[in-house]
C-alpha cells in the first residue's frame, strides 16, 4: 500500500467516512468519497500531513497537565504504538477555561506541543469563532471533572448540549461518581460519605441519570455508554470519610479525620458505590450496521469509557445504547467489537 493511499484512507477516519474491511485494498474512486464540504478533499489532506487547527475542544482544561484531558487523544493513541507518532494522525486540542491564570499555566504546560489553551466559555463560543481558530473539523469534546463544579445542574446540562453541537464525532466525560450518593449536595453528612460529596466547589452532583438525560437531548447521538469504575468495597476505602470530617477534605487520614472503627460493607439502597464515572457519546452515522466501522476518534472515545483504568479494575456499565439496542450486555458486546475492529484496522493501515 502506498504512503499516499494510507493517508487518504486514514483521513476518512477523521472526516467521518466509514468503510469495511474491503478497504484494506486501495479504494477505487467509486468506493471512497470525501465529506461534502466545499473545500474537500484539500481541507483534509496536505502533502506534509494534516492542516493546522484542532480536533478536540477540552472544556475546563485547567492547568493542562500531561495526564489530563487536553492530551486525551495523544495518550489514547499511545498503546497503538506507531500511530501517535505519525503526522497523518497528529491529534491537537484547544483547551478552554474561564480562569486566565489557569490558561496561562496550561499554555506553559503545553509548550512544545501543538495544543493551545485560551480563555473561553463553551456557552458563548460559536461555530464561527471556532472556524477562525481551526481549519480542521472539530471531531469531539472532553469534559473531565468539570460539570460537578458548575453552579447548578441545569447549567451543566446546557454546557453538555452546546459542546455536542460544536462536535462532529464524539463527547467524552470523566467525573466523580455520584450515583447512590451518601450525602446530598449542600447538606452536612450524617454518616460515612465519599469525600467529594462534601466539597464546597461541587455545586452539581452530576450523576448518571443527569448525564444520560443530557446525552439524549442531542438528536444526532447514535451510540453512548456510561460506566462507573472503581468499586468501593467497604468503609476501609480511603475515599470514604466518617461523619464530622472536615469539609473539603481529600482521602482519609487518621491523623486528620475522626476514627472509622472496624470496617464494614458500605452500600446505599443495596447498590454498590463507585469512584469515577466515565462516558462517551458518539455521532457517527450508520454504525448500527454490522458492516460499518467507527471513525478512529469515536473508537478511542468509546474505548476510554469501556476499558477499566489500571487503578480501578472493577466497573459497572450503567447505561448503553447502539441504534435500537439498549440491553446493556448486548450493547456493550457490540460496541467493544466495533472498537476492536476499528483499532485493528487502523494499525494495519498505518503499519502497511
Amino acid at each position: 500500500m502506498s504512503y499516499q493511499t494510507t493517508i487518504v484512507i486514514l483521513i476518512a477516519f477523521f472526516s467521518g467516512v466509514h468503510f469495511g474491511l474491503m478497504l484494506l485494498q486501495p479504494p477505487s474512486s467509486q468506493q471512497f468519497n470525501f465529506p461534502l464540504e466545499s473545500t474537500a478533499p484539500k481541507k483534509f489532506f496536505t502533502d506534509t500531513g494534516r492542516p493546522d487547527g484542532y480536533d478536540v475542544i477540552d472544556i475546563g482544561a485547567s492547568k493542562g497537565l500531561g495526564w489530563g484531558s487536553i492530551n486525551f487523544l495523544t495518550n489514547a493513541l499511545k498503546p497503538l504504538g506507531a500511530p501517535h507518532k505519525k503526522a497523518i494522525l497528529d491529534p491537537r486540542t484547544l483547551g478552554l477555561d474561564i480562569d486566565p491564570k489557569k490558561v496561562e499555566l496550561c499554555n506553559k504546560a503545553q509548550r512544545g506541543t501543538y495544543n493551545k489553551c485560551a480563555v473561553g466559555d463553551i456557552l458563548t463560543l460559536s461555530a464561527t469563532s471556532l472556524e477562525r481558530m481551526s481549519t480542521r473539523t472539530i471531531s469531539g469534546n472532553t469534559y473531565w471533572h468539570v460539570l460537578e463544579h458548575i453552579p447548578n445542574c441545569e447549567y451543566a446540562d446546557e454546557m453538555w448540549v452546546k459542546a455536542t453541537a460544536l462536535s462532529k464525532r464524539f463527547s467524552n466525560f470523566h467525573g466523580p461518581a455520584f450515583d447512590h450518593e451518601l450525602s446530598a449536595q449542600g447538606k452536612t453528612p450524617t454518616g460515612f460519605h465519599r469525600f467529594w460529596e462534601n466539597w464546597t466547589g461541587h455545586k452539581c452532583h452530576f450523576n448518571s441519570t443527569m448525564l444520560e438525560r443530557a446525552i439524549m437531548r442531542t438528536a444526532k447521538t447514535t451510540a453512548y455508554v456510561i460506566t462507573n469504575f472503581g468499586r468501593i468495597e467497604s468503609t476501609d476505602n480511603t475515599i470514604i470519610l466518617p461523619e464530622e470530617s472536615v469539609k473539603d477534605s481529600h482521602h482519609y487520614d487518621p491523623d486528620v479525620h475522626p476514627l472509622k472503627g472496624e470496617p464494614f460493607l458500605l452500600m446505599k439502597d443495596n447498590q454498590t458505590l463507585y469512584e469515577e464515572m466515565r462516558a462517551c457519546a458518539i455521532y457517527d452515522h450508520g454504525i448500527d450496521n454490522n458492516e460499518i466501522h467507527l471513525s478512529l476518534f469515536s473508537a478511542l472515545c468509546l474505548n476510554d469509557a469501556l476499558q477499566s483504568p489500571k487503578n480501578m479494575v472493577s466497573s459497572q456499565v450503567v447505561s448503553c445504547s447502539l441504534g435500537k439496542v439498549r440491553r446493556i450486555e448486548k450493547c456493550v458486546q457490540m460496541l467493544r467489537l466495533k472498537v476492536k475492529e476499528t483499532l485493528l484496522l487502523t494499525i494495519t493501515l498505518i503499519m502497511s
